[in-house]
């Protein structure tokens, strides 16, 4: 099979037909999300990576996660996962590796983590100061997706993603009133008024701004 210029595959990308069969490539996160229109299509050949940061000729690995989406993934973006390095060192990850905790949107925003920290660090002072800059913009989302991703990076343990989602949870109930913090992290109140009442007296410190 002759290769096309980058450009020419990016922009052919959306839909690639194989045969009488069809596969659909998406650009998500920065990995390839192979959706199989037809469950008897022959093996074909290997499709190719187009990453930031990632040698495209490296090892690849293939997961599923929770809502069925399968992803290709170089192997050494998602070493970064614990999860996931301990089922390799075990010999865990010649097939597909199900990840049934994580949906596959979710998991394309780590995949994009992950690509984007390989080799960081080897990163000069101010590679490293542009990335931190595209961490803050990476997590700067609802409370809904920064708690999945959270999850999700736990789920397969990459601490750093962990730490910088869990950070920005932390400057998001940051100086908040204790309404607003419930709120935000979707906690019920269990105590009747007066039953707050009391404890707002009882222990009034905490209370103040």
């Amino acid at each position: 099979m002759s290769k096309k210029p980058i450009d020419e595959v990016e922009q052919s990308m959306e839909k690639v037909t194989v045969g009488s069969s069809s596969i659909s490539y998406k650009d998500k996160g920065k990995a390839i999300m192979v959706e199989e229109e037809n469950q008897d299509i022959p093996q074909q050949e290997e499709p190719q990576l187009y990453t930031e940061n990632v040698n495209v000729t490296g090892k690849k690995l293939t997961l599923k996660t929770g809502d069925g989406q399968v992803f290709e993934v170089e192997e050494a973006a998602m070493l970064q996962s614990i999860t996931i390095k301990n089922m390799i060192e075990d010999d865990c990850a010649d097939g597909i590796i199900p990840i049934p905790n994580v949906t596959g949107e979710i998991f394309a925003k780590i995949v994009e983590y992950c690509n984007k920290h390989v080799g960081e660090k080897k990163l000069m002072k101010k590679e490293k100061e542009k990335l931190e800059e595209w961490d803050y913009e990476f997590v700067d989302l609802d409370r809904d997706a920064l708690y999945n991703l959270l999850a999700g990076a736990m789920y397969l343990n990459i601490e750093s993603l962990v730490d910088l989602a869990a950070q920005e949870f932390a400057d998001m109930i940051k100086n908040q009133p204790i309404e607003k913090m419930r709120e935000i992290l979707g906690i019920e109140n269990d105590f009747t008024p007066e039953e707050e009442a009391e404890i707002r007296q009882k222990n009034i410190w905490a209370f103040e701004n």
